[in-house]
């Protein structure tokens, strides 16, 4: 009985470690399953499997959209500074007032200058009026010395008559033709004198009174530049001066910002000022508004800013309701035309190696054939292919490291791939 007892207990435990090893191999045989996604593994000596997204090459537009990075500046944004060092005696504006053009933003003390203006002005009535008694001079002495040298003239000419008939001395000839000459000389003098058709002495006092003139006017703009004016409308956003204070000349006192038309600058890169082209519409954000804009380019520089590998461009900015401040972060998009018309792939479809490029064409069977490409340009989805590609070709688009010529894929995700009708054989060196 005992016997029977014991053999039954090693049934029982014999039966249990049968069950439990079963139990283990299906929990291997799972996690296996799992691990190849369900399906079977491939046998042994054969090609490996490698799951891979399709693509079919295809002609389309190619874009390229460009991220415009900036901030706002106005119109114009003018420091107000005095020509002159002096006393401030009235500033008629305050901080944030709106100007026009011409209108009086600062005044300097001018009694100075006006003392040295009515100065000028009495030197010059002088300088004026010694040139018209120059004048004067000149022309009464020029008459008395015609006069004189016709009175002599004839003289000689009656006592050389005289001299003829014996009725006078050789002496007294003599006497009468020296006075002919000396009055001959001063009238040949005082013709001689002119400097276009005008006396050296007379020219000699026009220049001086004209010095004076012109530093009288001289003057006169000193004391004018001596009241500051807004040079164009707008805003006074600096105010640096009171009243009764003494300022440097070339000194900032004031600015001037007109908000009339902002403008937004930016700086790109080589590349992308290649695709840029004037009059291009822009979308713009600005984060601290919460709005969108529209811009349109207006300027694109032609060399690089100094010191620095980037281009300049400038937008205009609609603003109807002048809401824009200058220094106001701007984020932009534009679309840039790369090609109307051109073959591409995923970047992701193109492998490079040993500087040359290639892509995977998948074939019917479902197996990978490497074929070099010529790529050209591309955006931050597509790439343009050149040459070794032809269109409605299907290529992979992912899992490239791990493909090799020969290598069956399983597809997943075929969005726009299509079975190749044609797939060309490789070449020596995995090229068609």
């Amino acid at each position: 009985m005992l016997q029977s007892v014991f053999k039954r207990i090693v049934q029982q435990k014999q039966r249990s470690f049968l069950i439990a090893l079963i139990i283990l191999l299906l929990a291997v045989a799972g996690t296996t399953l799992l691990k190849n996604g369900g399906k079977q593994p491939a046998k042994k000596g054969g090609p490996p499997v490698i799951s891979v997204e399709l693509f079919t090459a295809r002609i389309q537009p190619l874009d390229r959209q460009v991220t415009l990075v900036g901030q706002t500046v106005a119109d114009a944004q003018i420091d107000i500074m005095p020509k002159y060092a002096g006393r401030v005696v009235s500033v008629p504006v305050k901080l944030g007032d709106r100007v026009t053009a011409g209108q009086v933003l600062l005044v300097q003390d001018t009694g100075d200058i006006s003392l040295s203006i009515a100065q000028s002005n009495a030197e010059l009535r002088q300088a004026q009026a010694a040139l018209v008694e120059t004048q004067a001079s000149y022309i009464a002495s020029l008459q008395k010395a015609e006069v004189d040298y016709n009175r002599n003239k004839t003289n000689y000419t009656r006592y050389k008559t005289l001299f003829e008939q014996g009725a006078v001395s050789g002496e007294t000839l003599d006497a009468a033709y020296q006075n002919m000459i000396n009055a001959k000389a001063t009238l040949d003098t005082l013709a001689k004198q002119a400097v276009n058709g005008e006396p050296a002495s007379l020219e000699v006092k026009r220049a001086a009174a004209s010095k004076i003139a012109s530093a009288v006017e001289a003057l006169e703009k000193q004391r004018s530049d001596l009241t500051l004016r807004a040079p164009r409308d707008g805003v006074i956003v600096y105010r640096q001066v009171e009243e009764g204070s003494f300022i440097q000349a070339a000194q900032k006192v004031l600015s001037l910002v007109d908000n009339s038309q902002v403008f937004v600058d930016c700086l790109v890169s080589e590349q992308e000022a290649a695709g840029l082209a004037l009059g291009m519409a822009p979308s713009i954000e600005i984060a601290s508004l919460g709005q969108s804009f529209t811009g349109k380019i207006i300027f694109i520089s032609t060399a690089k800013e100094t010191g620095s590998q980037s281009y300049k461009v400038r937008l205009s900015i609609d603003d109807p309701d002048r809401k824009l401040k200058s220094g106001l972060f701007i984020r932009g998009q534009v679309l840039v035309p790369l090609r109307t018309a051109a073959l591409v792939v995923p970047k992701s479809a193109v492998l490079a190696k040993s500087g040359r490029s290639f892509v995977y064409i998948i074939g019917d069977d479902k197996k990978a054939i490497e074929q070099e490409v010529k790529t050209g340009m591309g955006n931050d989805q597509f790439i343009e292919i050149l040459s070794g590609l032809k269109p409605n070709t299907v290529v992979a688009a992912s899992n490239l490291a791990k493909l090799k010529t020969g290598i069956v894929v399983t597809p997943t995700g075929e969005a726009d791939a299509q079975p190749n009708t044609t797939v060309p054989q490789p070449k020596k060196g995995g090229t068609t």
